[in-house]
């Protein structure tokens, strides 16, 4: 007890200061090339917005792969750990006959918490792995058809992105949750015209009763879609033009958080028989009166025609925003 404890000498301070200096440096330097990471994958994708859209009369079943330019973005931010949760679910309305089936079952194979009657993210991989190696579903229901009361058991709490192919008044159950309704809208010739095609029918251009006509094609459009959907959303309905859907998965991939591992090749999913434009009626010279007077009784017939001919171009567009 009579003697001093001698103590080990401490690190000098100034030490302290230059490990620490060093650590904030390796973490800027990180931070930055992430950062930059993140704008040249942004900087792509908006390049694809102002690509050309290729004709509406191409054949209505959308197959092609998502190529990973489409991912980058949201990606990068992924990977950068940047990603935050929207404050909306977004709602999709499934018109028929407007990609829907396409954009459901990307989105589905490349994002998580996708919530859809054409594929859910949680086993869409699998299913889409079953179905490359049969060949196009033929069963009426499956992981790829979702029926309405199979989604209600599921629950929508924890979805992002939702999209039902039923009467719009089944939204309603969701009118609690912070919804952002996507309505598809598609040139309304063209659309009808594929109506057509997927119940086989030809439209007769020299019919004397064209409502007629129209309305043997009609597929759903005035139980889909109503403008009362917006008393069960959080704001405007917004609208996109969905074919090409590049432009579409682009702009959700700047939102939704990738999954772990993606879907590269899609299955094939047939919905109609391929189209054959050079033998619609409508698109012949000699009928451009004809295609007048249908396209007029399109929009005095159908809410749906004249919210997108109000929407497409606005603010409300979602590829003017």
């Amino acid at each position: 007890f009579g003697h001093d404890i001698q103590k080990k000498p401490s690190l000098p301070g100034f030490l302290f200061l230059i490990i620490f200096v060093l650590l904030e440096v390796l973490l800027l330097t990180k931070w930055v090339s992430s950062r930059t990471s993140i704008l040249s994958a942004t900087a792509c994708t908006k390049q694809d917005f102002n690509a050309p859209e290729s004709s509406t009369m191409d054949n209505d079943n959308i197959t092609t792969p998502m190529e990973d330019s489409k991912r980058g973005a949201s990606a990068s931010i992924q990977e950068a750990g940047l990603w935050t949760r929207p404050e909306k679910m977004f709602a999709h309305i499934h018109m028929a006959k407007t990609a829907g089936t396409s954009i459901n079952g990307h989105l589905a194979g490349a994002y998580e918490r996708i919530c859809g009657d054409k594929g859910y993210s949680h086993d869409y991989f699998q299913y889409n792995e079953r179905e490359k190696e049969k060949g196009p579903e033929v069963k009426p229901s499956s992981r790829g058809k979702v029926k309405n009361n199979i989604m209600d058991q599921i629950g929508y709490e924890d979805c992002d992105w939702i999209s039902i192919e039923s009467p719009w008044g089944v939204w309603r159950k969701l009118r609690d949750f912070p919804l952002e309704f996507h309505v598809p809208c598609r040139e309304p010739i063209s659309h009808l015209l594929s109506e057509c095609n997927h119940q086989g029918l030809e439209f007769n251009c020299d019919s004397q009763d064209l409502v007629a006509q129209i309305r043997a094609c009609n597929l759903w459009k005035q139980q889909r879609f109503s403008n009362k959907l917006s008393e069960f959303s959080e704001g405007p309905l917004k609208c996109f033009t969905p074919i090409p859907i590049d432009r579409y998965l682009t702009y959700m991939g700047n939102i939704l958080q990738p999954r772990r591992l993606p879907v590269e090749v899609d299955a094939e999913r047939v919905t109609s028989a391929e189209r054959n434009e050079t033998q619609e009626c409508l698109w012949k010279p000699e009928y451009a009166e004809v295609k007048a007077n249908v396209t007029r009784l399109l929009f005095e017939t159908y809410d749906y025609y004249r919210f997108c001919e109000s929407c497409i171009g606005t603010s409300n567009d979602l590829f003017e925003q």
